[in-house]
């Protein structure tokens, strides 16, 4: 009796290996699943099209991704300048050059301190630390105006903990006229009746914008402050929203949030929404 069950057992798992194998091989030769493998209600499933062959592309995704984004960075120009200290040079501010900040059209360090690796702009005559932040921003600005205005359309401050996708920013600021007096970033509320861009995010001005920042504004004690003190972005966001243009937030084209200040589990909640 006892051989008996041995054998049925044995000839049941050699059927059942048989049967396995059977189903592989056919599978293999058919090219993937089969329509009757299918289940209908399956919520990953794409019904008919489940066993359809996909696009035949030449060339990869990484291929065309950067040949379209190389295309953009040449009709949308952004001059990016990153706001550093000695401290950070070679802790945070390296790791923008060897990131993102290989994207933008010219990037450029501002600090107290020349650093040739970097290589920094040692602006003259300003102090470190967040009590002058304002006058080391008005400075920065007043470089790039004097020095590099031909050569971008659009001008964006970023920290150097500032991390910017400059594919997106190109392809949120492609039609927008940078003739037009305007800067872009995450709205803030406190402290000024109309708001203001944070600084921390990151905020980008057009050429109209800064033209007339640099030109008009910083010269006149009635439409920019004149000492060093005081939040950068909030001083730069009173003009910015009154006498000199104009700021946003969000982009009506495309009703999409531009940047985040917050960290990104933050940004999750409703208030926190730029």
């Amino acid at each position: 009796m006892k051989k008996s069950r041995a054998t049925i057992w044995a000839r049941l798992l050699f059927e059942q290996g048989l049967l396995f194998e059977f189903l592989r091989l056919s599978s293999l030769a058919g090219g993937g699943h089969s329509n009757h493998d299918r289940v209908e209600t399956d919520p990953h499933s794409h019904g008919s099209l489940d066993d359809e062959a996909g696009p035949r592309v030449e060339g990869s995704h990484d291929e065309m991704y950067n040949q379209e984004a190389l295309l953009l960075s040449k009709k949308v120009k952004v001059l990016c300048w990153n706001l550093t200290n000695p401290e950070n040079h070679e802790t945070k501010a390296v790791q923008v050059q060897r990131t993102w900040g290989k994207r933008c059209n010219k990037l450029l360090f501002m600090s107290s301190t020349a650093d040739p690796k970097l290589p920094t702009i040692a602006l003259p005559n300003v102090k470190e630390g967040r009590n002058f932040l304002w006058g080391k921003t008005k400075e920065a600005f007043k470089y790039v105006y004097k020095h590099h205005f031909a050569e971008a359309d659009w001008f964006m401050k970023a920290d150097d903990d500032t991390y910017v996708i400059m594919e997106n920013l190109r392809f949120l600021l492609k039609g927008i006229d940078p003739e037009s007096p305007i800067y872009y970033g995450c709205k803030f509320k406190p402290h000024v009746k109309q708001g203001y861009i944070s600084g921390g995010a990151g905020y980008v001005l057009s050429k109209e914008a800064l033209r007339r920042f640099v030109g008009d504004g910083l010269p006149d004690s009635k439409i920019c402050r004149q000492d060093d003190g005081g939040n950068e972005d909030v001083e730069l966001g009173i003009p910015m929203h009154g006498e000199l243009g104009r700021g946003s937030w969000r982009f009506s084209r495309f009703s999409r949030t531009l940047s985040f200040p917050t960290l990104p589990s933050r940004a999750l909640y409703w208030s926190y929404s730029c």
